[in-house]
């Protein structure tokens, strides 16, 4: 079959499997969170935390009004800890800061998550490479 008749065929096959626009916003988050996994490299425990978050703030309606992607990579953020800085994961997913900021307390302070303590002798190397 040609490429397009088959690309057709996905989407009316997408089409038919969600039947809500409920099903649509996580197939597309799920899609995203698999793209950021490879542009981020993330391990699949950290994709299957992130997809819990995801699915707790849309239940929760926190995704109404704010982009799949921010609500996502901010997600993303509060499992990385401080493995990733905010700015580098806005760079790489092309989010703005400031808009990743706002998604990542909104999502502290609506889903009640406890962010621990950050152990400084773990930032010592990403400082001290910075100067290298």
């Amino acid at each position: 079959m040609q490429p397009r008749v088959m690309e057709r065929l996905r989407t009316w096959n997408l089409r038919i499997k969600a039947t809500s626009s409920y099903d649509w916003n996580l197939i597309s988050a799920l899609n995203q969170l698999q793209t950021s996994k490879v542009r981020l490299g993330l391990s699949a425990v950290i994709v299957e935390k992130t997809a819990y978050n995801y699915r707790k703030a849309h239940k929760k309606g926190l995704v109404r009004g704010r982009t799949i992607s921010a609500i996502l990579n901010a997600a993303i953020y509060i499992e990385l800890g401080t493995a990733k800085t905010l700015k580098e994961i806005a760079d790489a997913t092309n989010i703005k800061r400031k808009t990743l900021e706002k998604c990542y307390r909104q999502l502290i302070y609506e889903l009640d998550i406890k962010i621990p303590m950050v152990d400084s002798t773990k930032c010592i190397v990403k400082v001290a490479s910075n100067f290298e």
